[in-house]
């Protein structure tokens, strides 16, 4: 499975008329300029805003299950690729780039949820008692089924190491 860091990147190489999603075990995600344009054209979607510190900077995303792929896009022609979807975007649809500038500006920064992840200690029944305490304190009704998963994940990948 490709890091953050190649998706990103990835994505970030995609034509001016290309929103490229991106394939992650289930789910397809789009980043940075791709994000906007699937939110300013396709649908409005949560867009998460995180430091990527491999990148020195923040990116931005947008993500729905693959299988929802032909009921979400459905005015704009897909075609599959080697890492995920490319959608393509008519040229007289491309909005003005400095609305994207503008975008980046007003998306807020996710809260560092993951701070208080790395001075859990990694060992014993002490581990194990700091996750529960976390799994409990954890505000699922506020929260994206995906950013439940990545927590979840988060705290799994803890008591496995």
């Amino acid at each position: 499975m490709p890091t953050y860091q190649d998706c990103i990147l990835y994505t970030n190489e995609a034509p001016k008329n290309v929103i490229r999603l991106v394939e992650c075990g289930r789910f397809l995600h789009a980043y940075n300029r791709s994000a906007w344009l699937f939110c300013k054209l396709v649908k409005e979607f949560k867009v998460i805003r995180r430091y990527v510190k491999a990148l020195q900077e923040d990116a931005f995303s947008v993500g729905f299950p693959t299988e929802n792929l032909t009921k979400t896009i459905t005015q704009f022609e897909c075609q599959k690729t080697e890492k995920g979807f490319d959608v393509i975007i008519p040229e007289d649809k491309i909005p003005n780039e400095e609305e994207y500038e503008t975008w980046v500006e007003t998306v807020e920064v996710l809260p560092k949820s993951k701070e208080h992840l790395a001075l859990i200690p990694l060992t014993g029944a002490a581990a194990e008692q700091e996750v529960l305490r976390l799994l409990r304190a954890f505000p699922l009704e506020q929260k994206t089924p995906i950013e439940s998963m990545q927590f979840v994940a988060e705290l799994r990948k803890l008591l496995l190491s």
